[in-house]
């Protein structure tokens, strides 16, 4: 019997995940800017602009409900000219996991990607940013597809590609970062999500963001191809937590 998407957002909704860290991860940074060596900027155009760009509804169809995707994680160990991956980023990934289907395929990004491009077909969920993930460099700096990326120019921030607006900053408080999620086509025309934070909570924070939208059912309207979001802990431990608040600060 094919279930439909409603009765499989309700299945969703139910998942708990209970993800299993493995040893060796470097300790929590207070800040991920000591891992980043990247150009200032990156042109502001692109191949980014196909008329038939998916919207983050879509996440639902084309990832949660498909097996015919990839979960790419950033690697534990620096390569490829970037810094290793975080605990946090493996926990990220850990909700993506509870959310999904099984079959989908699961890898790191140095065997995924090379300095050309993509090496396996298909569907891209690209956990982290491309401070620690060269699948979420490959799109931001390279073939340029991804319409929201990072620069260091005058401090850590998100750049709009298509106006090359600044959007969102860097906070010292530990309390608060600012994460992005994107959904667009490469230049394959595969579908590409990234869910990426400019801190080490960002990218947590953006996953118990989606999780929190997919089990309200709210992620099922989303018509936007991309959201900054801030995210601001309501705990003292500051870990990301689906409860805690979340301001929208640009879409397009």
């Amino acid at each position: 019997m094919k279930l439909s998407r409603r009765a499989w957002l309700g299945i969703l909704g139910g998942l708990s995940v209970a993800y299993g860290l493995k040893s060796g991860f470097i300790p929590l940074p207070s800040t991920k800017s000591a891992l980043a060596v990247l150009p200032a900027s990156s042109p502001v155009s692109s191949v980014w602009g196909f008329t038939d760009q998916p919207e983050l509804r879509h996440f639902i169809d084309e990832f949660l409900l498909d097996s015919n995707w990839t979960l790419v994680l950033p690697f534990n160990e620096k390569h490829l000219g970037i810094g290793s991956a975080l605990e946090t980023d493996w926990m990220a990934a850990g909700v993506y996991e509870g959310l999904a289907q099984e079959g989908y395929n699961k890898n790191f990004d140095k065997d995924v990607f090379n300095e050309s491009g993509s090496l396996v077909g298909g569907g891209k969920l690209i956990v982290a940013d491309g401070m620690v993930n060269y699948g979420a460099r490959f799109y931001e700096f390279i073939e340029n597809t991804s319409p929201i990326f990072y620069s260091t120019e005058g401090g850590l921030h998100y750049v709009r590609r298509d106006t090359g607006e600044r959007i969102g900053e860097y906070y010292s408080d530990e309390g608060k970062d600012v994460f992005a999620l994107t959904i667009f086509r490469d230049s394959k025309f595969d579908t590409v999500f990234e869910g990426k934070g400019l801190k080490w909570q960002g990218t947590y924070a953006a996953s118990q963001y989606v999780k929190r939208e997919v089990e309200n059912g709210d992620l099922e309207n989303n018509i936007h191809h991309w959201e900054v979001v801030e995210w601001t802990a309501t705990h003292q431990d500051n870990y990301p937590r689906v409860e805690d608040n979340y301001r929208i600060l640009a879409w397009g």
